[in-house]
Order: C-alpha cells, then sequence, then structure tokens
C-alpha cells in the first residue's frame, strides 16, 4: 500500500528548499558584490518567508503540536547559510569601518598626529549595531 504525501507538508518542504536556494543566492550576491543580485534574492526570501509563514499557519493544531520531520540536510543546510551570511556581513562591516578609518587617516597632515584624524571604532559597536 502507498503511503499518501501531504500536500501541506510537501509544499513546506519545497518552500524551506527555495529558501536555502535563496540565502545561498544571498551569499553568492555579497561575494561578487551584486547589488542588483542581493535586492532580488532578499526580495524572494523575503516572499518565501511569507509564503513559509502561511504555510505554518495553515497547519493544524496537532500537527503544530507534533515535533516537525526535518527534512534530510534541509535544516542543515539552512542552517549553515544563515551562519555564513551573518559573517558575511560581519566581515563587510569590519571592511568598512577600516576603510574609513583609512580614509580619515588620509586627510592629516604630516605634523598632525594621528590621533586627530583617527575615530576610534569599537568592534562589537560595527559588528552588533548596524
Amino acid at each position: 500500500m502507498a503511503r499518501r504525501t501531504d500536500p501541506a507538508k510537501v509544499d513546506l518542504d519545497a518552500t524551506l528548499a527555495e529558501l536555502a536556494d535563496a540565502v545561498d543566492a544571498i551569499a553568492a550576491a555579497v561575494g561578487s558584490h551584486d547589488l542588483a543580485g542581493l535586492e532580488l534574492a532578499n526580495a524572494r526570501a523575503a516572499t518565501l518567508q511569507a509564503t513559509l509563514a502561511a504555510h505554518i499557519a495553515a497547519l493544524g493544531e496537532a500537527d503544530r503540536a507534533r515535533p516537525p520531520r526535518q527534512p534530510a540536510g534541509l535544516v542543515t543546510r539552512l542552517r549553515a547559510g544563515v551562519r555564513r551570511n551573518a559573517l558575511l556581513i560581519e566581515r563587510a562591516w569590519s571592511i568598512d569601518a577600516a576603510t574609513t578609518r583609512l580614509l580619515l587617516s588620509l586627510g592629516r597632515t604630516p605634523d598632525e598626529p594621528l590621533s586627530v584624524a583617527y575615530v576610534p571604532v569599537q568592534l562589537p559597536t560595527i559588528e552588533r549595531r548596524a
């Protein structure tokens, strides 16, 4: 006897897979400095998050109370992608801060101490208040 697959579960799994693809597209766009690609991937991810929320809202109480069956590797892929993207964002902020400090130091005269043109920036401020 063949097992019937719940269409809602298939939609949920497909949406999660598409979201993982969008997370990967965000990383690729950041890595290649593709602003248009980044905006497109972020918009796709936002749409998929809304779709995912609608799928979850459509689940019955019994389905929500039961621990979800995680598609093989999909949750791991999503977690790894989110961690990777967070690190890419933190790295971008750090590079931006370093570039700003460098540019500010170029505006000083040889007689000025570096501290006049140098604006100290605390790394946690850059990473956490973005």
